[in-house]
């Protein structure tokens, strides 16, 4: 995808800058390296663009390099740039809807503990496949495109809940439970799986009833401590800098913390469901 191109390319762009300024200072990767408190290695494969560095990571470089304040600024704002990018719906659609969700399992093989928040429908790996094929098909996600590749492939993603060494946190909100994308009947079934499925990972749900620590308005997900991914309606943003990570993680925690849990949670649910096979359920 272009989105990603342009990250590898500002990628290398800081490597090269970083490594040049080394070496225009008369200093060894060693020397930098004990100048900074990190490792030689460390230092090699940023320089080598194999690694992308934390903002703080290249904020210790410049200043161990003695680069001054003015020259500091763009290469900072580099820095920044590289820990973040952005991926466009159009750019999604042209390449595939399959192919991103191929990505995205990707980065969940690659993580071991993966923490999603959604605000606004059920998360993609607690999906049945009448739900998947409803989101899918929205004219903002498909477009013209055919969605059922797209369907396949995510189904496809939620082996990954039972493969062995990993955890996984659900927390949703009452009002994403309450949003009708698919027939009554449909929802009840969505429900009733996301049940099931609390008995194998975690699932909490954030109640319309309690007394918010911030406001739930965007869809992320956490994975391990190197990347978060943000959703809005244009595209998908991910950023990889700790000190984002970290705010995102905070907001998980605030969140989480006025949340059902566990048998709670499943009660809420159940009767969610309930109404819903009995065509009462309302938006208020």
């Amino acid at each position: 995808m272009p989105e990603l191109e342009h990250l590898d390319r500002r990628r290398r762009q800081l490597a090269e800058v970083l490594r040049d300024l080394r070496r225009a200072a008369g200093l060894s990767g060693a020397r930098l390296a004990a100048r900074t408190g990190m490792s030689q290695s460390k230092i090699s494969k940023i320089e080598t663009g194999r690694i992308r560095p934390a903002v703080a990571d290249v904020e210790r470089i410049v200043v161990a390099l003695g680069v001054p304040d003015d020259a500091r600024r763009p290469i900072i704002e580099l820095a920044r740039n590289a820990n973040l990018s952005f991926i466009t719906v159009r750019a999604i659609r042209q390449a595939g809807l399959h192919v991103r969700q191929r990505v995205i399992a990707g980065i969940e093989d690659q993580a071991r503990e993966i923490r999603c928040f959604q605000p606004a429908m059920v998360p993609g790996l607690l999906q049945i496949p009448g739900y998947v094929r409803a989101v899918l098909s929205l004219p903002t996600v498909a477009g013209a495109t055919d969605p059922a590749p797209a369907v396949l492939a995510r189904l496809e993603r939620q082996a990954i809940l039972h493969a062995p060494g990993r955890r996984f946190w659900f927390l949703v909100t009452e009002a994403a439970l309450r949003t009708r994308l698919c027939a009554d009947s449909v929802m009840a079934v969505q429900i009733e799986h996301i049940v099931a499925l609390s008995r194998l990972v975690d699932v909490s749900v954030l109640p319309l009833a309690g007394r918010m620590p911030e406001i739930p308005t965007t869809a992320f997900v956490l994975f391990d401590r190197r990347l978060v991914t943000v959703e809005t309606f244009h595209g998908e943003l991910e950023m990889r800098d700790p000190k984002d990570i970290g705010l995102y993680a905070e907001i998980y925690t605030l969140l989480d913390r006025v949340a059902l849990h566990a048998d709670a949670a499943r009660d809420f649910l159940s009767g969610l469901a309930a109404e819903y096979r009995d065509g009462g359920i309302t938006a208020d």
